[in-house]
This record gives C-alpha cells, structure tokens and sequence, in this order.
C-alpha cells in the first residue's frame, strides 16, 4: 500500500482562504490605525495652534490699558482687535497674526475660518470684558477637522 504525499484540492481551498481572511482582517486593522492616527495628528495640532493663540490674545489683553474692537458680524470679514500697547490682532488670509513690533503667525498650520472679537462695556462701573470667538480648521479629505475656540479677558485699564 503507498502513503500519499501532499495536499488534497479541498484542503488547499481551506488553507487559502483562511490566509486570506487573515490578511483582510490584517489589512483593516492597519488602515484603521493609519486613519486614528491621522486624525488624531489633526486634532493635535488645532489644538495646539488654537491654544496658543487664544492664551496670546488673553495675554495681550489683560496686559492692554484700552482696546478698539472693530466688530464684524460676518466670517468674510472678520474682527480686528488693536490693543492699547500697539498690538493688533488680525487675519492675513486663513493666518491669525499678532503685529506688534514683529509680526509673529499664532497660526501657521491650521486655518482660521472665523476670528470675531466682541467687546462688552459696563459704564456704571467702567468696565469692560473683550470675547474672543475663533473657529480653526486643518487637514483635508476625510482627515478634515474644525474647532471653535473661546476666550474672555478684561483689559488692565479698565478695573
């Protein structure tokens, strides 16, 4: 009697297919961590961005002995903030930039896609509180975040 050598058709079919379930589960598992990862680098870095910018204005404000809010009601044009000491917070495009004695970007990476400063008086005790409003957006396709951020702050010279 001769033993036979090798593998039956049907037992081929299964070890193929097991490799190529494996390999499917595999594959989603590695573009799921590329897609986590991605989005989570985007997230990090509006996060980052906007953080900064808003701790630079609150700064800026609290440290300002009077402020000229030019409010704007409309993302298109947004609001300009010029503080006391010559410090002047504006958009030049999508980049919110801080022009003092040097122009500085707060936002290099990340697109301001709406920047409005409001700017609230208390003349019985002459007072007043400036609110920041600021929307960032960053990446592109399914990567694509966005993130308002806020702040308040009151001038020095106005307590």
């Amino acid at each position: 009697m001769r033993q036979k050598k090798g593998y039956t058709v049907f037992e081929l079919v299964v070890y193929i297919t097991l490799l190529a379930l494996m390999l499917a589960v595999t594959s989603a598992s590695a573009l799921s961590v590329y897609r986590i990862f991605g989005v989570m680098r985007i997230e990090r870095q509006i996060t980052l961005e906007g953080d900064i910018a808003i701790e630079t204005m609150i700064r800026d404000i609290r440290s300002a002995t009077s402020t000229n809010v030019a409010e704007s009601v409309f993302a298109s044009n947004p609001g300009t903030l010029k503080i006391g000491s010559g410090v002047r917070f504006s958009l030049a495009g999508t980049t919110l930039q801080r022009n003092g004695v040097a122009t500085q970007d707060l936002t290099a990476k990340a697109r301001v896609t709406n920047l409005l400063f409001y700017r609230a008086v208390a003349s019985s005790v002459n007072s007043e509180i400036i609110t920041i409003r600021m929307t960032l957006e960053a990446g592109n396709g399914f990567f694509e975040r966005s993130r308002n951020f806020f702040g308040s702050a009151v001038p020095r010279g106005s307590y």
